[in-house]
């Protein structure tokens, strides 16, 4: 029976040892070791209760930690120190929260990182995006999300590239059209094609140069009539004057020489 007391008590298990001991003393009422055996069996139940103590202190830390409120896991780290009395409850919940805290300065950096990336793709900076999309996964930022954020870069690059492109093709346009040079213009619009296949732009050229190509058509077909019809009214053939005028007016009704064939036909009618 002395044996087991000892084993129950080295153990700390309070109820088993109390059981012993009366076992014991039943026994042999004036055990030499009575009363040593009845102070360490109420240490043991001290410490039992002070473990319990200790337990639900751990439990409510690592709620307060779970939750992120590492001052309140702290101020139950501050009573578990005085109650645990192995001090091992005291010294994981200690990790936990260092550890929690450590992650969460992680994780908001990460965050904070991850916005000046973005601010950087969108200002085109291509040089600083790197080095931060570097920083970014040197903190843990995950594989797929670094490889989504260098195909983001890759893209913005590349659309870069072929903005400043096609500003290059948009001038030559210009210049083209400038010069009313239209075979030019329309290279120049299947180029626009080729190096930027998404965009509508060369529709809308096409249409431009196809307007403009009439336009200039109309145009010389009016200075074309309006010398046929002063040799018409210098040689004096009135009915031809009089219907190339009035093809005149239907392509130009705002001619502007108009008045003056008029008055010239006008004469020739009255054999002037």
């Amino acid at each position: 029976r002395q044996v087991l007391v000892e084993r129950y008590i080295k153990e700390r298990k309070q109820a088993l040892a109390e059981l012993a001991l009366d076992t014991l003393l039943e026994i042999a009422p004036n055990h030499p070791k009575r009363a040593d055996y009845q102070t360490w069996v109420r240490l043991v139940g001290g410490e039992v209760e002070q473990l319990k103590q200790a337990e639900k202190l751990l439990a409510t830390g690592r709620e307060q930690v779970a939750a992120g409120d590492y001052r309140g896991a702290r101020r139950q780290l501050d009573a578990l120190e005085k109650s645990d009395p192995s001090g091992q409850l005291a010294g994981l919940l200690a990790r936990e929260i260092d550890e929690a805290e450590r992650r969460g300065q992680q994780e908001d950096e990460l965050s904070e990182r991850r916005e000046r990336l973005e601010t950087l793709l969108a200002e085109r900076r291509f040089e600083e995006a790197e080095s931060e999309l570097e920083k970014l996964a040197g903190l843990g930022l995950s594989r797929v999300a670094a490889a989504a954020y260098r195909a983001r870069l890759d893209e913005v690059r590349l659309q870069q590239a072929g903005e400043k492109q096609a500003m290059a093709l948009e001038k030559r346009y210009r210049e083209a059209i400038g010069s009313k040079d239209w075979f030019a213009a329309r290279e120049v619009t299947e180029e626009y094609g080729r190096t930027v296949p998404v965009s509508q732009r060369p529709g809308a050229m096409l249409a431009e140069i196809s307007r403009l190509e009439d336009i200039q058509r109309r145009q010389q077909g009016i200075e074309q009539g309006a010398r046929q019809l002063e040799s018409l009214l210098a040689e004096g053939r009135l009915p031809e004057a009089e219907l190339t005028l009035k093809v005149l007016l239907g392509l130009d009704a705002n001619l502007p020489r108009r008045a003056y064939f008029e008055e010239r036909i006008a004469q020739l009618r009255r054999g002037g």
